[in-house]
């Protein structure tokens, strides 16, 4: 996780250039599941996923929050503000994910989307 992690303060870094405020992550998971595993760059494509699909304006910003639920689930969160011509989608990467974490894992990665949050439970992986 922490060389995920890692990684997506590099690549935010770049997406930040390109948006400035209008995009902002927030990386908060605990200390304790740095040493917990997720499929290699699952987190960025669930970033990429939600600039593709969102709005993303100073009026109303992309938040991403990325987090963990216990020792279960890394979580990544944004507000869910499609726009209004969507860009095509192919449900590509969310299959994607779900085909690499049952390699790993028979806890499935669960997508749910509200009126308001897409939110994505990945479960940890702790041995490898």
């Amino acid at each position: 996780l922490k060389t995920e992690i890692d990684f997506v303060h590099s690549f935010t870094f770049l997406l930040k250039i390109r948006f400035g405020e209008k995009l902002k992550v927030n990386i908060r998971p605990d200390k304790k599941t740095m040493g917990y595993y997720v499929a290699p760059l699952t987190l960025q494509l669930l970033i990429e996923n939600a600039v593709k699909h969102n709005i993303i304006s100073a009026e109303t910003p992309l938040v991403i929050d990325i987090y963990n639920e216990e020792d279960d689930f890394l979580v990544v969160s944004n507000n869910l503000q499609l726009r209004d011509k969507l860009l095509p989608s192919t449900g590509v990467g969310q299959n994607n994910i779900k085909s690499r974490y049952k390699l790993f894992t028979s806890t499935e990665v669960v997508f749910e989307a509200t009126n308001d949050k897409y939110t994505v439970r990945i479960p940890f992986i702790k041995n490898m």
